[in-house]
């Protein structure tokens, strides 16, 4: 849903999802950064990716969002 530009449904999504989605697992901190990411907020974004970085270091699906994060920040400057 995010990525076709309907992040407001994509976050109502996961916060009734949220029950199966422990907010200890890195894959919650992923999805809520991806719908910020998509949403064009990538300071927020990256702070979540960061979060689930700081409960799994080694999510690979994080670090490679976090670096796109990252590169969209750098385009805005």
């Amino acid at each position: 849903m995010a990525k076709t530009g309907d992040t407001t449904e994509a976050l109502t999504l996961l916060k009734t999802i949220r029950v199966g989605l422990d907010q200890h697992s890195p894959d919650f901190w992923y999805l809520k950064g991806i719908i910020e990411l998509y949403s064009g907020e990538s300071g927020r974004a990256k702070k979540f990716f960061t979060e689930g970085l700081r409960l799994d270091p080694d999510h690979k699906k994080c670090k490679l969002a976090l670096y796109n994060a990252k590169k969209c920040e750098q385009l805005k400057e």
